[in-house]
């Protein structure tokens, strides 16, 4: 049994211990306002990273957690803990329905502490996902920047513009290489420049828009 099921028993064993107390209490007239028997339902935005990591095929478990949930990823082998989100009465954002991780922080963020709040599930599914890929517990946003699809734009020198002119934005090199050969006549030093995706693109052939 590898360390991910045995905690996966574990998380559920202390449920429902917890879930007993409570009943026990509550059968012998105490006060039992301070307990949690259920998960709380407004913690929605958890599941949805639970959902996010099943399709990104991240090994990870999902157990209920005080008044909430915990999401723990491990390594494939599922022997080593990389990093976990919680949602529950005292994590940071709950208010907002936001979710708190330790582990998959920046080498920056985590001079800060150990902890970071406020996200959201698909910034969490995008830090743990990194994490799982890589076999670290240390996020890289550069990393993920340098994966993103490249971008390749056709431009050149405009007469009277400080700077080239942008002629063509396209994901696929044959095709800039197609377009500046076709414009070889009319611009002989256009060039081709390859950039990461999701920089914005003003054309003078009309805007292209934000690629994202």
């Amino acid at each position: 049994m590898s360390k991910m099921e045995e905690q996966a028993i574990e998380l559920k064993e202390q449920y429902e211990k917890a879930l007993k107390n409570f009943n026990e209490l509550k059968a012998a007239g105490q006060d039992v306002s301070f307990l949690y028997a259920e998960t709380n339902k407004r913690y929605k935005e958890i599941l949805k990273l639970d959902a996010l990591l099943t399709e990104e095929k991240v090994n990870h478990i999902l157990g209920r957690f005080i008044d909430g949930w915990i999401v723990i990823v491990y390594t494939p082998d599922g022997e080593n803990r990389l990093c976990d989100a919680v949602e529950h009465f005292g994590s940071y954002g709950q208010e907002e329905d936001k979710l708190e991780i330790m582990g998959a922080l920046t080498e920056s963020e985590l001079k800060d502490g150990p902890v970071l709040g406020c996200l959201t599930a698909k910034e969490c599914a995008k830090r743990f996902a990194y994490c799982y890929r890589k076999g670290s517990s240390v996020y890289s946003e550069s990393d993920v920047a340098d994966a993103r699809p490249t971008v390749y734009i056709v431009s050149a020198p405009v007469v009277g513009q400080g700077s080239p002119d942008i002629l063509l934005a396209t994901l696929k090199l044959s095709e800039a290489n197609d377009f500046k050969n076709l414009i070889s006549g009319r611009y002989p030093d256009a060039s081709i420049n390859a950039v990461p995706l999701g920089i914005a693109v003003d054309a003078k052939l009309g805007k292209k828009g934000k690629l994202e």
